[in-house]
Parts: C-alpha cells; sequence; structure tokens
C-alpha cells in the first residue's frame, strides 16, 4: 500500500473513533471524571489545580467562545483528540511494519496491524472514557502519541525538520503532563541514538533540539504567570512570581509521586511494559518465515494477556492502580503490542504458504477476523461502563437545585454537588461563589473567604471562621436573606434570628415568618420532588463512589423534607405537612425525626400508610439503646415537630406501647404527654394493683415520679424491676438525676454508674456522669471518663471541650490549644474561641490572644466568657482601662458566673481599689450556690 492509501486508512480510523466518541458522549457536563477537571481549568475553583496547564488554557478558551453551551464544545474537543490519537497510533503501528519481507510478501499485513492496535486504542475503557467526556488525558495523549510520530518519521526520512519539531511538541508535553517527564531520560538516549546512527550527532543539532523542547517547555514559566494573576495566589501567600513557579515545580514533583503506583508495578509491568518489549524484539529479529511450537505459545500467551487489558478484567492497569496520568502510557503499550501481536500471527499463518511459493490470499481475511471478533466483544461489553447518559440526569438535577436559591450569589455547603452547581453558574453567567464548610477551617481558605466581602469587620471576623462570621452577618445584614442559601443544615439561619425555609435541598432565609406563604412553599417543594424522584432512581450506583454519592443526596433530600413538615405544620397546614414527613421517610427510611413527627401528627389528620412504618422505625431504633437526644437527632435526621415528638424518644419503647392489649396503658400514657400526672398516677396505680408484673407501666411510673420530683416513686419503680430481673439504664438514670437535684452527688454517681454498665455506649449518661464529676473536681476520674467518651466518639464537643479545659488547668496548654483549634475547624462556638484566646494568655502569646479574642467578641458579643477573656487579656497586656470595660460588661451579662466576679476582682485589685474588691467578693459569698475550694479560697482572702 501506498503512504497515500495509508494516510486515507489513518483518516478513516480517526473518525470511526470520532463518530464513537461523538455518539457515546454527552452534550452535558460529566461529574464524575469531567467536572471537578473543568471547575479547576476554567477558574471556577478558588483554588484551581496547576495541573495539565496546556489542557486547561486550551478549555478556557473554547468555553469563551460559547459560555453557554461550553460542556458540548469541550466533550467535542475531548472526541476530536481521541479521534486524533486513534489515527496517531494506526499510523505508528503500520510504520513501523514496512520493512523487511512483511512489506513485499504482504502489503496489507501492516494495514491491519495499524488498524488492530487504532481500535484497541479506540475501545479501551481509559481511553474511551477520558475521550467522549471533557478530560485533559484525551489531549495528552495526542501529545504523547504525535511527539512519538515525529521523532518516527525523522527515523523514516533522515530529515531534521521532524527531529526538531518533535523537540518543540515533547517539550509542550513535559510543561503539560508528569510522564513526558519520567520517560524523558529512555528518549533522550534513543534520540542521541538516532542523531548518531543518521551522522547528525552535531553541535548545532543538538542545541536547536534541545533549545525547541525548553520553548515548548516554557509554557510552565507562562502558566505560572497566569496563577499568579489569580487571587488563589495571594490567598495562598505567595509574595512573588517566583513562589508561584516554585510552587508549580514542586507541585508537578509530587503529581508525578502521586502518579506513580505504590502497589502492582510486577502486574503492570507483566501486563504491558514486558509484553510490548517481547514482542517488538521478537518482531525485529524474526524476519524469516519460521514457525516453532515456543514461538506460538508465546504469541498465544500474549494475544491472552493483551485481551484481558481490552476486556477490562482484574489484570488491567485501570483496575489495578486507578485512574493516573501514567496510564496514559500502559494503554499505548497494549494497543502497540496487540497490533505487533497481529502482525506475528500474520507471519506464522503465511509461512506454510510462502514455503511452497504462493501467495498467501486467505491471510488478510483470516486476520481481519482475529481481529474483529474480539474488538466487536469488546465494544459491546465496555459500552456500559463508559455511559454518559447520568450526565443529563445531574444536569437536571442540578438545575432544579440551582433554580431553588432564585440567584442567591452565595452557597454554603459540605462539598456536596459544588461542582456541578459552579459550572452550572458559570453557563448561566450568574455571580455564583460556593463554600465549602468542611474546608472552611483552612487559614487559606479563610482568606478566600473574608475575600467574598468588602465590610472591615466582615473580612476581620471571616479570618477567625466560617461560625463568626456568619453568626454576625446574619444579624446585622437585612440583604442576607437575598444572597444566602444553605445546603447544609437549617441551624445556621436559626442562630442569626432568621427563619429557615426549607426548599428542596436547600435552606433559605426569611426575615418574617408570618411573610410566608406556606401554599407556594409546598408547591414549590412538590414540584421539586417531581423533577427530582424519576432522576434518583435513574443514578448510577454501581460503584461505592456513587453508591455514596446517591445515599448522601437522599439524606439530604429527606433533611429538608422533615424540616418542611415542621414547617407546615408550624404554619397550621397537617395534611401537607404528614405527606412531607412520608416524603422524607420515602428518601431515607431510616430518617428517625420524620418518623417520630409522623407518629405524633397521625392522630391529628387523616391517617397514612406510612404510619405504621414510622411506628416499627422508632421500636427497632429504640431498641438498640444507642446514645441519643432529641438535639442529636435532629442534627442528624431533621427538627422534631414539637415536645410530643422528642417524648417518644425520651423513653423507653415500652413506654409507649402500640399493641391493642395495651389500649389502658396508652391512655395513661397520653395523660402523661398532656401534663395531667395527678390522673395519670392515679390510674397507673389502679394498673399496677393487677399488672404487678408489666414493665411497661413501672418504666412510666418512674417517669411520671421524676417529672413530680418523688424520687421514692423511682425507687419503688427500681426495686419491682430489680424483682423482674429487668432493671433497665432509663429508670438508673432517672433516679441518678434525681439523687443530683437533691445535692446527693455520691448518690448520683453511683446511679449513673450501674447505668452506664448496662448501657456502656449511651452518650448522654456519660454527658451526664461527666458534668457530675467536674462539680465534685474529681479530675482523674473526669480525665478518665472523657478518654471513654473519646474513643467511642472522637468529634463529640461537649467531650473535646471538658478536655481541653481539663488540660488548660492542668498546664497542658500546648495540648489544649491543639484540641480547641481542632474542634474550631468542625463547630466555631464561642466557648471554644473564649477558652483558645484564654489558653493563648496563659501561654504568653498575647498579641494573638487579643486577635483571636476580639474575634470572640465580635461573633458572640452577648457571652459574657468571650468579654471575661479579652478583658485578661488586656490586664495581662497592661491595658488596664480596656480590660475593665470588658470585665464589666461581663459581669452585666453574668452576674452570677463566679469566674467572671473573680476576674472583675482581680481587676480591682489590680487598679488598688480594695474597697470594690472586697465589697465583690462579699457578695459573692453570701450569693453563691456552690464555690471550687479554691475559689472559696481566693474569695476569703479578698472579703472583710
Amino acid at each position: 500500500m501506498s503512504p497515500r492509501a495509508h494516510a486515507i486508512v489513518a483518516g478513516s480510523v480517526a473518525l470511526v473513533g470520532f463518530a464513537v466518541y461523538l455518539l457515546t458522549g454527552t452534550a452535558y457536563v460529566e461529574t464524575s471524571l469531567s467536572a471537578p477537571w473543568l471547575l479547576s481549568a476554567l477558574r471556577i475553583a478558588p483554588f484551581p489545580s496547576m495541573e495539565y496547564p496546556l489542557w486547561s488554557w486550551i478549555a478556557r478558551l473554547l468555553a469563551g467562545a460559547d459560555t453557554a453551551d461550553f460542556a458540548r464544545t469541550l466533550n467535542v474537543f475531548s472526541a476530536i483528540c481521541g479521534a486524533i490519537a486513534v489515527g496517531l497510533m494506526y499510523r505508528l503501528t503500520e510504520s513501523s511494519l514496512r520493512s523487511s519481507e512483511i512489506r513485499s510478501t504482504m502489503p496489507a499485513l501492516p494495514m491491519v496491524s495499524g488498524l488492530a492496535a487504532a481500535l484497541f486504542l479506540m475501545l479501551s475503557i481509559p481511553i474511551w472514557m477520558v475521550s467522549n467526556r471533557a478530560h485533559p488525558a484525551a489531549f495528552d495523549l495526542v501529545l504523547l502519541l504525535g511527539s512519538l510520530r515525529l521523532l518516527q518519521l525523522y527515523n523514516d526520512s533522515s530529515q531534521k525538520g521532524w527531529l526538531f519539531a518533535f523537540s518543540f511538541v515533547f517539550g509542550l508535553g513535559l510543561a503539560e503532563l508528569g510522564t513526558f517527564l519520567v520517560i524523558l531520560p529512555f528518549l533522550g538516549i534513543h534520540v542521541l541514538y538516532l542523531l548518531w546512527k543518521k551522522r547528525h550527532l552535531g553541535v548545532g543539532p543538538l542545541l536547536l533540539s534541545i533549545a525547541l523542547g525548553l520553548c515548548g517547555a516554557s509554557f510552565i514559566l507562562f502558566s505560572a504567570w497566569q496563577y499568579y494573576e489569580l487571587p488563589a495566589a495571594k490567598w495562598r501567600q505567595a509574595q512573588s512570581y517566583w513562589d508561584v513557579l516554585k510552587y508549580f515545580l514542586v507541585d508537578r514533583r509530587l503529581i508525578i509521586m502521586r502518579s506513580l503506583p505504590r502497589h502492582g508495578w510486577l502486574l503492570l509491568g507483566v501486563s504491558t511494559l514486558v509484553p510490548w518489549i517481547m514482542i517488538w524484539a521478537a518482531q525485529r529479529k524474526g524476519r524469516r518465515w519460521e514457525v516453532n511450537t515456543k514461538l506460538l505459545l508465546f504469541c498465544v500467551l500474549l494475544f491472552g494477556i493483551a485481551l484481558a487489558i481490552l476486556f477490562n478484567t482484574p489484570i488491567a492497569p485501570w483496575r489495578v492502580l486507578g485512574v493516573q496520568p501514567l496510564l496514559v502510557t500502559p494503554y499505548v503499550f497494549a494497543a502497540s503490542t496487540f497490533g505487533l501481536l497481529i502482525a506475528r500471527a500474520g507471519v506464522l499463518l503465511a509461512a506454510p504458504i510462502l514455503r511452497r511459493k504462493r501467495q498467501p490470499r486467505l491471510v488478510t481475511p483470516l486476520l481481519a477476523t482475529l481481529v474483529a471478533v474480539p474488538l466487536i466483544f469488546a465494544a459491546i461489553r465496555n459500552a456500559p461502563s463508559v455511559a454518559t447518559r447520568p450526565a443529563k440526569d445531574m444536569h437536571a438535577l442540578t438545575t432544579a437545585v440551582l433554580d431553588l436559591g432564585n440567584g442567591r450569589s452565595l452557597w454554603v455547603s459540605d462539598g456536596m454537588l459544588e461542582a456541578e452547581l459552579s459550572l452550572e453558574a458559570y453557563a448561566r453567567k450568574q455571580p455564583f461563589n460556593y463554600v465549602n464548610a468542611a474546608q472552611a477551617g483552612g487559614f487559606t481558605y479563610r482568606r478566600y473567604l473574608s475575600s467574598l466581602f468588602t465590610q472591615d469587620r466582615l473580612q476581620s471576623l471571616a479570618m477567625a471562621g466560617l461560625g463568626p462570621l456568619l453568626s454576625s452577618w446574619l444579624e446585622q445584614d437585612e440583604g442576607v436573606v437575598d444572597r444566602l442559601a444553605v445546603t447544609l443544615r437549617p441551624d445556621i439561619w436559626l442562630s442569626g434570628g432568621l427563619e429557615p425555609v426549607p426548599m428542596g435541598l436547600v435552606y433559605l432565609g426569611a426575615a418574617d415568618r408570618a411573610a410566608l406563604d406556606p401554599v407556594e412553599t409546598w408547591r414549590r417543594n412538590r414540584d421539586f420532588w417531581e423533577t427530582v424522584d424519576p432522576l434518583l432512581d435513574r443514578l448510577p450506583t454501581n460503584q461505592p463512589s456513587q453508591q455514596l454519592f446517591v445515599a448522601a443526596l437522599r439524606a439530604g433530600l429527606s433533611h429538608v423534607a422533615n424540616d418542611l413538615g415542621v414547617f407546615l405544620e408550624y404554619t397550621q397546614h397537617g395534611n401537607e405537612a404528614a405527606q412531607a414527613y412520608a416524603k422524607s421517610l420515602s428518601y431515607n427510611p431510616e430518617n428517625l425525626s420524620a418518623a417520630l413527627n409522623l407518629l405524633v401528627i397521625a392522630g391529628e389528620v387523616e391517617p397514612t400508610p406510612d404510619t405504621a412504618q414510622a411506628a416499627a422505625l422508632r421500636d427497632r431504633e429504640l431498641e438498640k439503646q444507642v446514645p441519643r437526644s432529641p438535639r442529636r437527632i435532629a442534627f442528624r435526621y431533621g427538627h422534631l415537630r414539637s415536645a410530643a415528638a422528642a417524648e417518644l424518644i425520651a423513653v423507653a419503647p415500652s413506654v409507649v406501647p402500640t399493641a391493642p392489649a395495651d389500649a389502658e396503658l396508652q391512655e395513661i400514657h397520653r395523660l402523661f404527654q398532656e401534663g395531667n400526672l395527678a390522673e395519670a398516677r392515679r390510674r397507673l396505680e389502679r394498673h399496677l394493683a393487677v399488672r404487678s408484673d408489666q414493665v411497661n407501666a413501672w418504666l412510666l411510673l418512674a417517669a411520671i415520679g421524676f417529672r413530680e420530683g418523688q424520687p421514692e416513686l423511682i425507687e419503688r419503680s427500681l426495686r419491682q424491676m430489680k424483682n423482674l430481673n429487668q432493671e433497665w439504664p432509663y429508670v438508673l438514670d432517672l433516679m441518678g438525676r434525681s439523687r443530683q437535684q437533691e445535692g446527693d452527688m455520691a448518690g448520683a454517681r453511683e446511679y449513673y454508674t450501674r447505668a452506664l454498665a448496662a448501657s456502656p455506649a449511651d452518650l448522654n449518661l456519660m454527658l451526664r456522669l461527666l458534668d457530675l464529676e467536674v462539680a465534685v473536681q474529681d479530675w482523674f476520674n473526669v480525665e478518665q471518663l472523657l478518654n471513654q467518651i473519646l474513643i467511642v466518639w472522637p468529634n463529640n464537643d461537649d467531650a473535646n471541650f471538658a478536655l481541653a479545659t481539663l488540660l488548660k488547668a492542668r498546664d497542658r496548654l500546648d495540648l489544649s490549644e491543639s484540641i480547641l483549634r481542632r474542634q474550631l475547624l468542625a463547630t466555631p462556638v464561642s466557648r471554644a474561641l473564649a477558652e483558645l484566646a484564654d489558653v493563648l494568655r496563659l501561654q504568653k502569646k498575647y498579641d494573638e490572644a487579643l486577635e483571636t479574642a476580639m474575634h470572640a467578641v465580635a461573633a458572640f458579643p452577648k457571652f459574657a466568657r468571650t468579654h471575661e477573656v479579652r478583658g485578661l487579656v488586656l490586664m495581662d497586656m497592661g491595658r488596664l482601662p480596656e480590660a475593665g470595660e470588658d470585665l464589666k460588661k461581663a459581669y452585666e451579662l453574668a452576674p452570677a458566673s463566679v469566674s467572671v466576679a473573680l476576674s472583675l476582682m482581680e481587676w480591682h485589685l489590680a487598679n488598688k481599689d480594695t474597697a470594690a474588691a472586697r465589697e465583690l467578693a462579699g457578695e459573692v459569698l453570701r450569693t453563691a450556690k456552690s464555690l471550687t475550694p479554691d475559689q472559696d479560697e481566693a474569695l476569703r482572702k479578698v472579703a472583710p
């Protein structure tokens, strides 16, 4: 075949590849692979990646030409790149076989071999996957194969122009992808060999090749300059262009190291590199028409390995090592091996015919069949794995969610749909900023957060953290409800005294609940569900990451639907509220809040089929005896509608019987819930006189005893249940709380300890016992209990704060500071911020302590401890007048706080105002209900 014929075949196979990639592609953003890269390439992410600078530059250029349809444009660009790579694969393979006897005796063999390699590459899952959606790997594959093709043309023609072109393209590859840097030593040695072989090894050609390579690689300098112009460079504290360039080069090294697999090297080499080297070496040497059994078995083995990679079996590189930039190369090796094996198969088939000096006419059809059968099977088998149909569903979901925001420009969430929402807003040219609450604790991210505001005060608060910022912003900015949307929890709105409006997957805000239209809110949510429900059923769940995403999405929808029910119930729309609770359960059948809310409302509206499911869920969850409280349940699943719903979880399951035989006990429990304790107790006593063996009844009697403040009823229930061999932790807990209210700390500790022995994982019991141990200052037990809590719940806010406070009291300040900072990253609460400032004060880090204290006061101006700590810091710094203002403010906010009074007393003493200090000490001694030994001693030293 002539070179022109090969060019036509190469163009034809490239067109086939383009058609395959285009037909299996999408017009939308594909979320699993494309979205993260597009978010970074288009500079939408606040901290874009430095990877793939050339592809990112091209992506921005193409997207800027058609912003509204940028996804389709970039997907088509990837299809074009994939098609060019397929055509290049054909030319590389067929050109390597145009020598020796093959060309003269079987001119069609190079074409069949090239087609085999090209189609193998085209149908390989990772190559197919990056070519039918926007992804940099397709473009990078073109750079790799294009540079190799230019080097091959130089080898075939000896024209130095091809060598210089190779140097420039390879230099671009060095700027783009770490793979080029890895293979640079090997290709460098090969280029020197070719220069020597062709007598071109001189100073001029060598220096010019290096210069052109460096010219291509200098795109790194241009990319670093572009990045330096971004706000992200300032947020990352880059002081100059050279800092960015240094970071760029360090980042490139990290990318290469991350791409190198830690495990699976042997399998990777055996499946790709070793077969390619062996078949290439055999092709170079095996030019004689000879056949032997060893060679045949060797080729069959390599052919089986190649097919195993094509069919994506467990030994395939993509299955073993995941998606890494270096995996561009293994599949090039595998495709080349397949093509060379087809050539070797042609030689083996033709050898007997050529010995008889006949033309091997049937060899080409046989080879075509050998190529076509596995490739057709691979196309059918691999097509479902590269499907992009879910992209359309995700686009519809994202559009529906973004529409709920009504153009709000700032969204706060935990990362769900971050890329999708940002890209959809980009396509609409809509102002949009996404704050990922999971990352907002980092210093660099806080600098980005600060840039979203123009007021100095809000910028300062943003540097303290997301919590202080939102708390102040919500309280003082009337326009916040038109700018902010929340997809985390409604508590963000509640913290600012605003009303959260549940809307599909979003919480909007309102300043006045009375001005809201519940009918319109219900209609918009119902329309959203009608859009989303079919999409949820179609979203893929084949991979663990997909399963987690869909589960998180359903949990979020369930959370918002439950809170919508609470909102509708408060606005006197009971039937719609019941439907919302049922919808919440349909999204997440384990939503305990929705189950409790539905059970309460079931008696007030028309019964629904979901009531039985809710009751079963409630009983099943309670029987697990897992730690819970209404507050924790509400945080995880959504708000509880009322005290009646919380009451269902506050008592053991048997206290709320559901069986028809317990109808009398149900009526007694109804009286208990309504607060008619005297009548409930009278009827319960009469019931127990007949049914003294009913644990349910004794549990209810214990609850009545605790409500009425009569511990003898709890003790009576406890004795009877012990006789029945059923000493429930619930009753022991009630008894402990009763003893603690009476001041009997030893008795309370005994009951709490017994309750914990029966239910060792009950977090509420642990926290109650912790409060008791702190009150009696048994620090050894406090630390032991804290460690026990943190083993089971390492992120528990109460336990972490208590541990940090204990460590501070023991002068272990570094560890205390570390725990407080970790807690603030997770939950920026006022007490942790104030205590961090106090710890920094004790470490004599006064500037940082004052800055933290000022943030604490700005974020929580009505919390006495923040003013107290700032006063203490200022007093240690010698700024007594300012300290006095803060300490007096703290005392005004919390006149009963012994700690604040002691701090103010110290300030009076520092000001030489002994009379005021004595008066204050005497007042505290007269009014304080309880004092620690240290506090009592300090006060008595000053008091008259």
